[in-house]
């Protein structure tokens, strides 16, 4: 009983008390519209990007500030060691592109295909994601901070060995998702699909999260306790 008032502790003290902080962008604004081509190390601020479409590009170092992206395409792109702040990504393909190194800050995307994107060693503090497609996307060894999924579709997504510091996943399909040697303290997955949720043989991974009696059943079996029927 002392123990389990513990780790409720501990989750409590973990878990989200609030959203990811909006972007601080008016949509509503007049954005200038960017028509050019994007190239490498470029700054971009106050503007909007409309049905942008590149393939192959790289775009790495790019500094992105107060923008919103709509209907833009970049598959298999660069954009390493980019800067993402107050931006807006809505009805955007990122599919198998890197974006390793990469900080996004007050950032959100909304109905957005990542599929296989890699955002691997990124930093994301106070980020929104919902509607979204990342299954086989790759978070390895990243940074959240207030971090937020919502209806979201992360089947076999690699996020091992990652720091969750107020997480939060809502309504997400995480079938075959690896959280190896990624502390989920304070996360709830009650409301997610996680089978064949990839941790370490001790399960250290889980302690200090809030899943249901049918998921967690799942967790009791590894551990060769049988259920009564």
């Amino acid at each position: 009983m002392i123990l389990t008032s513990m780790i409720k502790e501990q989750f409590e003290k973990a878990s989200p008390k609030k959203p990811p902080v909006k972007p601080r962008l008016d949509e509503a604004a007049n954005l200038r519209a960017v028509v050019e081509p994007l190239e490498r190390e470029s700054a971009i601020e106050l503007s909007v990007l409309k049905s942008h479409c590149c393939e192959g590009a790289d775009l790495s170092g790019l500094q992105v500030l107060k923008t919103l992206f709509s209907g833009a395409t970049f598959l298999g792109c660069d954009f390493d060691g980019s800067s993402f702040q107050d931006t807006i990504f809505e009805n955007c393909d990122f599919s198998n592109s890197s974006l390793a190194s990469t900080g996004f800050t007050r950032c959100e995307f909304r109905n957005c295909k990542l599929i296989g994107a890699s955002f691997t060693e990124g930093l994301f503090d106070n980020v929104m994601i919902k509607d979204s497609n990342l299954s086989l996307s790759s978070f390895a060894r990243s940074r959240w901070k207030s971090v937020a999924f919502v209806a979201c579709d992360l089947s076999s997504a690699d996020m091992g060995e990652m720091q969750i510091s107020q997480g939060r996943f809502q309504d997400c399909n995480l079938v075959g998702a690896a959280f190896f040697r990624t502390s989920l303290m304070g996360v709830d997955l009650s409301t997610c699909r996680i089978d064949g949720l990839v941790v370490s043989e001790s399960m250290a991974e889980l302690k200090g999260a809030k899943m249901d009696l049918y998921q967690s059943a799942e967790f009791v079996k590894k551990l060769g306790i049988l259920l009564a029927e």
